[in-house]
């Protein structure tokens, strides 16, 4: 029968228990954006659907694989289990912050070694470098024998950032330069 003041809303709070899995996930994903939150309350209505979880002890190494093949089953791609699973690590390393558990079960669960976003190196033939150079130079210069000069239009389309010239320039400036952000290559003088 007594009107609520705030120190009686706060008091209240206080009484939420500490390993409550729904709060300790509105704790985490207070800071983040409205976009990140609609992410996050997907991930926590999938994670609830699948194990019924009122505290985050009782998120163990076997929920995890079972929740992990849950999602494959579901018929998820390796990189969208990769993130889902991260979300997860991500709830359990701040209960280990937060003091509530001691260890996260994913200490033992490696994500990424479970879940390789690719198992073949690719990398681009030298020959292929020396194919794109050969390319440019044809659509920049005019060769006669050893003598050479530049296209009237060359200068204009490789300023062009519309035009395929310009796209290649870029890309061989960026192996020639050794990988330097596009921005870093901008400012070259």
């Amino acid at each position: 029968g007594i009107a609520y003041t705030p120190s009686m809303i706060l008091e209240k709070d206080e009484i939420v228990s500490q390993d409550d899995f729904k709060g300790l996930m509105d704790r985490y994903t207070v800071a983040l954006s409205p976009t990140t939150k609609k992410v996050w309350k997907s991930f926590k209505t999938s994670f609830l659907g699948y194990k019924k979880v009122d505290k985050i002890q009782e998120v163990t190494l076997e929920v995890v694989k079972g929740y992990a093949k849950h999602l494959e089953d579901s018929g998820m791609k390796e990189s969208t289990v990769k993130m889902t699973l991260s979300k997860l690590a991500a709830l359990c390393k701040f209960a280990v912050e937060e003091g509530i558990i001691k260890e996260s079960p994913f200490k033992r669960f490696n994500i990424n070694k479970k879940y390789k976003t690719t198992s073949k190196t690719v990398y681009i033939h030298h020959r292929s470098i020396e194919v794109m150079k050969e390319m440019f130079l044809n659509d920049v210069i005019v060769q006669n024998g050893k003598l050479w000069s530049y296209k009237d239009d060359s200068f204009e389309k490789m300023i062009d950032r519309t035009s395929d010239l310009f796209a290649r320039y870029f890309w061989l400036c960026g192996l020639l330069f050794q990988g330097l952000a596009p921005i870093d290559l901008c400012q070259l003088e």
